[in-house]
């Protein structure tokens, strides 16, 4: 993760594992109305970072311990 640098849409594959999982939160935006959020923290070999997943039906695949494949995600430069 440390050589992704800056803002940018990815459509390479990253294999992190789930170290920890909030319960779902709710927000609300202009195009979907009210809907929910999962903020995880990952991690690779070489560093660290939290995410934060949108996509309902994703949810059930990040769970702690686990070892997920990210693919098609956007990074941003505040994080």
């Amino acid at each position: 993760m440390k050589e992704l640098q800056g803002g940018q849409l990815l459509k390479a594959f990253l294999t992190v594992k789930v170290l920890e999982v909030s319960a779902p939160m709710s927000y609300t935006s202009e195009e979907k109305g009210v809907s929910q959020k999962l903020e995880v923290l990952i991690a690779d070999t070489k560093d660290f970072a939290d995410v934060l997943v949108y996509d309902l039906k994703k949810f059930s695949h990040f769970k702690v311990g686990e070892v997920v494949i990210l693919s098609d995600f956007e990074k941003r430069l505040d994080g």
